[in-house]
């Protein structure tokens, strides 16, 4: 009996320690709180003094935007344009690679500047009165390109557009028959873009990046290819202003008749070999991929520039081993914005008959953006999404009554001038020039992580003036 006296005495004293912790622990948050200061709420926008920075951001790794690609010489195709590209950052410096999700191929590479800012969302940006719109164009030197074909073909190679032509003075536009091939989506995790489409139902991801060799900066693709029944073809790139097409130790390399050398090769990731590639009328670079019944995984690298340079690289190359694993990027990554910021309302006469309540928008914030809201949507909650022409969601919480502290936090970015969000079963999907796209956020951590794309079917053109 006296043991079990102890016993509960001693539970009675944990009871009472816990209660002390705890009373401990809030008054450590209540001065914490006051040690905070106070939240900064911002009453209005005052125009005149708001500056911005520029519409690309260093803190997320693409845009999508239209390419103009009619005029970057003699050595790509000579026709070649895209409506509706992923235009991604690889570095913090200056390689870039544009995705097509229209046609599912690389439909350029270059180095040194981005993107003119012409299109519509972009040329506005900081000038609301600027509407010298113009399709947007590479700055910096190409180094490698894809015509008008489709990225990946099953049984043979494919170098001709498969969508109907109405007439030969018309551009063709939308993505190719899901047949052949389908758009999913992006992942977003970190700074690194994850592709994710169809070749003729053949699951494809992949992962664009760039392999630094001791003097130069090669693209690198890195591709998973799900298990397939039929020989699976990879365009690489397409060349012109052609002097020579050899292969040595699996590189092949195109000299131009410029003396400028394009190498390209590609490495299995099982064998940790290098795979022979093939080329077509001296022209097309393609990589075949035999039927497997496994999952293939392969990197393909590509550069130009002379021959002296390419030497160093060949032999750096051949002994380097260029196997890969994915990230985690289903579970989401690190969150970009994690700021949050306030405003609040400017309340209207409730006297009269129909009023009109102001929120204030959320400049200036941390990331110097402007937010020009094209359209809002409702959760059940009664919480908000937005939809900027820039291609910005924010999300919005404290929509009370009195809104005194209207909240606002970034969700996502990228988008291409879109002007319409809907919130369906609490799932937001925006609605903007590259299609409708439903937005993940994998990770509950308050920013979307996967841009799947919904629909893709409506047909957009380059023009900066034709809406989604």
């Amino acid at each position: 009996m006296q043991s079990e006296n102890l016993l509960y005495g001693d539970k009675n004293v944990a009871v009472r320690i816990g209660k002390v912790f705890l009373l401990f622990l809030g008054i450590c948050a209540v001065i914490s709180c006051q040690n905070a200061g106070p939240v900064n709420v911002i009453e209005d926008n005052d125009y005149d003094s708001l500056s911005f920075n520029p519409f690309v951001e260093t803190d997320f790794p693409y845009i999508t935007t239209s390419l103009d690609l009619r005029e970057i010489g003699e050595a790509f195709p000579l026709e070649n344009y895209a409506p509706r590209v992923l235009a991604i950052n690889l570095s913090k410096e200056d390689t870039y690679m544009a995705f097509d999700t229209d046609l599912l191929r690389w439909v350029v590479g270059w180095t040194g500047d981005f993107v003119a800012m012409t299109n519509m969302s972009q040329i506005s940006y900081s000038d609301s009165f600027n509407k010298s719109n113009q399709i947007s164009t590479i700055l910096g030197r190409p180094q490698f390109a894809n015509g008008i074909y489709p990225g990946g073909s099953l049984h043979k190679p494919d170098f001709e557009d498969p969508r109907v032509v109405p007439d030969e003075n018309t551009y063709t536009w939308g993505p190719i028959d899901p047949s052949l091939g389908k758009w999913k989506g992006q992942y977003v995790y970190e700074q690194d873009v994850i592709l994710n489409y169809e070749i003729s139902g053949v699951n494809v991801l992949e992962w664009p990046g760039v392999w630094e060799a001791e003097k130069e900066s090669l693209f690198l693709r890195r591709v998973a290819v799900d298990a397939h029944k039929d020989p699976l073809f990879i365009n690489v790139a397409e060349v012109g202003d052609v002097q020579e097409i050899k292969s040595q130790q699996s590189i092949l390399t195109v000299t131009h008749n410029s003396d400028s050398v394009t190498a390209v090769f590609a490495y299995d990731n099982q064998s940790k070999e290098l795979i022979d590639l093939q080329h077509y009328s001296d022209r097309y670079v393609t990589l075949a991929l035999a039927p497997s019944e496994k999952k293939s995984q392969v990197s393909i690298l590509l550069w130009k520039g002379t021959q002296r340079e390419f030497d160093a690289i060949q032999a750096e190359a051949t002994n380097q081993d260029f196997s890969f694993e994915f990230p985690n990027y289903k579970k989401g990554g690190e969150n970009l914005w994690d700021e949050k910021i306030y405003t609040k309302a400017k309340l209207a006469d409730d006297t009269a008959a129909y009023v009109l309540d102001e929120i204030v928008l959320p400049m200036p914030n941390p990331w110097k953006r402007n937010v020009r809201v094209g359209d809002i949507a409702f959760f059940k909650n009664g919480d908000a999404a937005a939809v900027t022409f820039e291609g910005d969601v924010w999300i919005i919480k404290n929509l009370n009554r009195s809104l005194s502290k209207v909240e606002w936090t970034r969700f996502a970015s990228g988008l291409y001038e879109p002007m319409s969000v809907e919130i369906v079963d609490d799932e937001i999907y925006v609605f903007g020039k590259d299609g409708i796209v439903k937005l993940h956020d994998l990770n509950r951590d308050g920013m979307a992580d996967y841009y799947e794309n919904f629909s893709n079917i409506m047909e957009q053109s380059m023009e900066s003036r034709e809406w989604a």
